[in-house]
């Protein structure tokens, strides 16, 4: 039988997680950043009110302030990020097919048992 994988991508996870965390950053424009006393001063995610600015990975904090003044800036923490990636991985161990890990904020998911079940569901009458 063919395999097919579904590819999950938490978006804007890290800027996600930090919403969780602090739930007054919710409504605004928020990026995780990196270090910029460490020369590191790029935007890493973002969420999607600060998307709405057409803030994008990778540029460079000064730019991303200049198309939005009100950015709230947050240094990223990868212990907390990767503590949130196992809670996402142990939540999809809990379902009956099999997930696998691909990188911090990336799951894939083997379709095989689902197509199966789709297939035999399209050929039952009145389909």
């Amino acid at each position: 039988m063919e395999r097919t994988i579904l590819h999950s991508d938490c978006n804007s996870f890290y800027a996600s997680v930090e919403c969780a965390l602090h739930p007054e950053l919710k409504d605004k424009p928020v990026a995780v950043c990196g270090d910029s006393d460490l020369r590191h001063g790029i935007i890493l995610t973002k969420n999607e009110v600060a998307k709405k600015f057409k803030i994008k990975t990778g540029e460079a904090i000064w730019q991303a302030r200049q198309k939005c003044p009100s950015l709230v800036l947050v240094k990223a923490n990868f212990s907390t990020y990767l503590e949130f990636s196992r809670r996402v991985k142990k939540y999809t161990s809990t379902t009956p097919t099999t997930w696998n890990r691909l990188a911090l904020t990336r799951l894939g998911l083997t379709l095989r048992a689902v197509k199966c079940c789709l297939a035999t569901a399209n050929a039952l009458p009145g389909k």
